[in-house]
């Protein structure tokens, strides 16, 4: 089944919603890791302190700074409007925020159907720290791009230091390695669910 795209070329509210009712009611009771797509999220990684970056609630802050500045929100709106979380990777600080309406709908829908939500986080998250831990980038291969359907996600890195970030439509780019199927992990040591009160 095809998903309606907005715009932006992120899956509507209510056709995402649908879905994921669809599923929960059909998988009662379970217990859940949930990724989302890149296209739901604003994603950044900065470096840790000590190396000329931030600490994690630095980092943080500083990514809300540019979003809300991007997006033209004040802080009261964008504490209205988005959920923020921040990781820690081997050299710096993965920072997401996803919209707060999203996660609110998500997590109800699954306390309606008994699904417990365990985590909920960018899909991509576990397959990043994984290659920083054991090294990221080599001399031959500075990019890797973590693909799902229709969406790619690129890391760029010297060694396990992120230098860029970002995701686009997915498209054949030379010099990025394909890192990852399409699946959804937890993040080893840091399993904070995107909920709404934080």
């Amino acid at each position: 089944m095809d998903t309606a795209l907005s715009p932006l070329g992120v899956p509507l509210h209510d056709e995402a919603l649908l879905q994921w009712r669809r599923w929960c009611e059909a998988h009662e009771g379970r217990h859940v890791r949930l990724g989302l797509s890149a296209r739901w999220l604003l994603s950044t990684a900065l470096s840790p302190a000590g190396q000329g970056g931030a600490g994690r609630e630095q980092a943080q802050a500083d990514a809300v700074s540019r979003w809300s500045h991007f997006l033209g929100l004040d802080e009261a709106a964008w504490q209205a409007r988005w959920v923020t979380r921040a990781v820690h990777l081997p050299q710096g600080v993965l920072v997401c925020a996803v919209p707060r309406a999203l996660v609110d709908d998500v997590l109800a829908v699954a306390a309606h159907h008994h699904v417990t939500v365990q985590w909920l986080g960018p899909w991509w998250a576990q397959d990043l720290n994984q290659w920083l831990t054991a090294g990221g980038a080599t001399a031959s291969r500075r990019t890797v791009r973590m693909r799902e359907p229709a969406w790619a996600v690129h890391v760029q890195a010297q060694g396990a230091h992120v230098t860029q970030l970002w995701g686009e439509p997915d498209g054949d780019e030379a010099g990025a390695v394909d890192e990852s199927p399409w699946k959804a992990q937890m993040l080893v040591g840091d399993a904070t669910a995107w909920k709404a009160e934080a």
